[in-house]
């Protein structure tokens, strides 16, 4: 494969060349295929760039220049919380809160335009069961239920089990938000002694704020 090498030295001033413009100190390397390197001489691409490139304008029509900013905006932010035994509760029919202390899960999401997906994995045990089919447990923002969200649930009295919780959250402003953790009785009664991590065995919530 021929390729052309065109090595630009040190000048005072830039150099125009076929409506190029190249700066000082720059190697351009033009292979017979048409590929264009810049600071590489193996161009594998149409255009191959090895470096920084800065951008204001457009390309094919689609204005690049906020790209760097409205990615830096929508980076993942996530939040971790443990500590989620707050004692034993008793569940009625209507949700109950198990993680009873207002503003212990608290988080700042950044931006209006961005979804919340929380998880939960923590083992939950259950007292008795009166008048119910079982527990359900799952997850709120503020008072706010989820838009989408995988449930847990323990069906018999006296028994603890792992659960593992998931909720997508839309339309959530920014600002400050408490993040969850909720019983309820199905369809009817209630349960007592309901914990989330029982004995303290590490059991956590995860906040993942994104685009």
């Amino acid at each position: 494969m021929k390729r052309i090498n065109l090595f630009f030295a040190t000048l005072p001033t830039i150099v125009l060349m076929n409506g190029l413009v190249f700066a000082q100190d720059t190697t351009l390397t033009v292979t017979a295929v048409g590929n264009v390197g810049i600071g590489t001489t193996n161009p594998s691409q149409k255009l191959d760039v090895v470096g920084s490139i800065a951008v204001s304008g457009t390309v094919d029509g689609v204005d690049v220049s906020g790209f760097k900013a409205d990615y830096d905006n929508h980076r993942s932010n996530y939040f971790q919380f443990g500590d989620l035994n707050f004692g034993p509760a008793t569940v009625s029919s209507t949700g109950t809160r198990l993680n009873t202390t207002a503003g212990t899960h608290s988080f700042t999401k950044s931006h209006n335009d961005t979804k919340l997906e929380v998880y939960v994995n923590s083992r939950f045990s259950v007292g008795t069961i009166s008048g119910a089919s079982g527990v359900e447990f799952y997850i709120r923002i503020d008072l706010t239920p989820a838009a989408y969200e995988t449930r847990g649930s323990i069906l018999t009295s006296n028994t603890s089990d792992f659960q593992s919780l998931y909720a997508v959250f839309q339309n959530i402003p920014a600002g400050s938000h408490t993040v969850s953790i909720w019983g309820q009785a199905q369809p009817s009664g209630s349960a007592s002694s309901v914990v989330v991590d029982p004995g303290g065995w590490g059991g956590k919530i995860i906040v993942k704020e994104s685009r």
